[in-house]
């Protein structure tokens, strides 16, 4: 599990680059946590915003791509967080 935490002012989480996801194939057991998510933030994603879905638990939000947790985000930025809103995720 890695843990990331941005700095002051807008902050980018690359999870993935052309060859895929950071975190594929490993089911729960290797992810990322973002743990200050803020409204300026965004994550970079491979693939489609269909092959992925986010789930709330508790007071963070759980992004998955089929049975692959990729990320547990955490912080004020997840409040109507979108995978299809261009400026909080862009797909490579």
């Amino acid at each position: 599990v890695d843990v990331l935490i941005g700095g002051k002012g807008r902050d980018v989480f690359q999870l993935a680059d052309v060859a895929g996801s950071f975190y594929a194939n490993s089911g729960r057991n290797d992810y990322a946590v973002i743990k200050d998510l803020t409204t300026q933030d965004s994550i970079i994603l491979q693939g489609q915003p269909s092959q992925y879905t986010l789930q709330a638990v508790g007071s963070a939000l759980e992004l998955s791509r089929g049975d692959d947790l990729i990320a547990v985000l955490e912080g004020r930025g997840i409040d109507g967080f979108r995978l299809d809103d261009p400026s909080r995720v862009s797909f490579l």
